[in-house]
C-alpha cells in the first residue's frame, strides 16, 4: 500500500541526540534524522507512496519538501534547491522528490535532516517523531509483494505498534 522504504540506510545523527557539539552550539535534542556520506544533488528518494502537502524555503531548513504518506509527513530538508514537484502532485515510493544538499543556517555540510510528525509543518515547529526507527518497524511489517511466501520471508509482528505512532 504505501511501499515504505528508508531515504538512506545508515544514521549519522540520531533522533533525540543531545551531543556535547549540539549543546556548546546552544542546541536542544535533535528534532530530525540525518543522513551523509554522499554528494551535493544526491537525489532524495520519497520513503513510501504519497502526496507532496509543502515545498518551500526556510532559513533555517533551507529548501525542503514534505511528503504525506497516509497520516505521515515527512519532511527533506537542506535540499541543493528547490524541488520541481508541486503540492499536490503525486509521488511513487522511491522516486526522488529533491537533491541533497546544504541550504539554509543550520547546515554544515551536504546532507538530509529528515523529519516526521502527525501534521503539516509539524517537522519544523511541533511535535516530531523518529523518522528512521518507524521506518524500520514499518518495512518490517510491510506484507511481501508476492503472495507466495518464501523462506526468506520476515514473520510479520503488529506488536511495535502499542508503543509506536503508527497504531496499525
Amino acid at each position: 500500500m504505501y511501499d515504505w522504504r528508508l531515504p538512506f540506510p545508515k544514521v549519522a545523527d540520531p533522533f533525540g541526540s543531545h551531543s556535547p557539539e549540539r549543546k556548546a552550539m546552544g542546541l536542544g535534542p535533535h528534532r530530525g534524522v540525518d543522513y551523509n556520506g554522499f554528494k551535493k544533488g544526491t537525489p532524495l528518494p520519497a520513503v513510501g507512496n504519497g502526496i507532496v502537502t509543502m515545498n518551500k524555503w526556510s532559513d533555517v531548513l533551507g529548501w525542503i519538501i514534505e511528503i504525506k504518506v497516509g497520516k505521515w509527513f515527512f519532511i527533506y530538508c537542506h535540499m541543493d534547491k528547490q524541488s520541481p514537484l508541486k503540492v499536490g502532485e503525486k509521488v511513487k515510493s522511491g522516486q526522488s522528490v529533491g537533491g541533497a544538499g546544504t541550504s539554509g543556517s543550520a547546515s554544515s555540510g551536504v546532507h538530509l535532516h529528515f523529519t516526521l510528525s502527525l501534521t503539516s509543518g509539524g517537522g519544523i515547529t511541533g511535535k516530531v517523531f523518529d523518522a528512521h526507527s518507524f521506518l524500520v518497524k514499518a518495512i518490517a511489517a510491510q506484507k511481501p509483494a508476492s503472495p507466495v511466501a518464501s523462506a526468506a520471508t520476515p514473520t510479520v509482528s503488529a506488536k511495535h505498534c502499542a508503543t509506536c505512532i503508527c497504531k496499525g
